[in-house]
């Protein structure tokens, strides 16, 4: 927050009094517009938003990284057969 009474003393006496009344309705808007509370709610939704991901991304963070890799490897060779489909020809003739 800005110190309007530091610089008070450096404006003329008529600037300093637009000064006050402009600090003075900023004061009265904050409180009229019930910004504090508005921040509070913000601040508890977005807590509860953060606590559901977590929720939802626990079970993710329990799997087992072996079963990561396998199905990493079984996806690449899907990818590989998808991306060369000779190679899938050549196979069946086998």
């Amino acid at each position: 927050m800005y110190n309007f009474c530091a610089l008070q003393g450096h404006l003329p006496a008529e600037h300093a009094n637009d000064l006050s009344e402009v600090k003075n309705s900023i004061v009265y808007l904050y409180s009229a517009l019930n910004v504090e509370h508005h921040q509070l709610e913000h601040e508890r939704n977005l807590k509860a938003k953060l606590e559901k991901l977590q929720k939802e991304i626990e079970p993710l963070e329990r799997v087992n990284p072996e079963e990561v890799f396998l199905i990493g490897s079984w996806i690449n060779s899907l990818f590989s057969l998808v991306q060369f489909p000779n190679v899938l020809a050549i196979c069946r003739k086998s």
